[in-house]
């Protein structure tokens, strides 16, 4: 994901989607259960991207644009990605 950090008084979202009732987070398997698989994709589609760039006011001077990037596996370490040519497009 990319995009331009979202800046805000208070970091909260307010969605008009609706609710999932219960039996749509039921599992397929066992129908006794939730699905953690379907209570996560029901976040996401209600939330999506947003929560990763919010920020309050008090950054807006920073005017910060961001990259996402989700693993399939845990990450033990960091990943410095340098740039030197887009160095041009930045105010220090």
């Amino acid at each position: 994901m990319i995009g331009a950090c979202i800046y805000v008084a208070k970091k909260s979202l307010i969605s008009s989607a609706r609710a999932p009732n219960i039996e749509d987070l039921r599992d397929d398997a066992q129908s006794d259960k939730i699905s953690l698989e379907k209570v996560m994709a029901e976040s996401s589609k209600n939330s999506g991207p947003k929560p990763y760039f919010l920020k309050t006011r008090q950054y807006e001077w920073q005017a910060e644009y961001r990259f996402i990037w989700e693993t399939n596996k845990p990450v033990s370490s960091h990943l410095d990605i340098v740039l030197p040519s887009l160095r041009q497009y930045c105010k220090f």
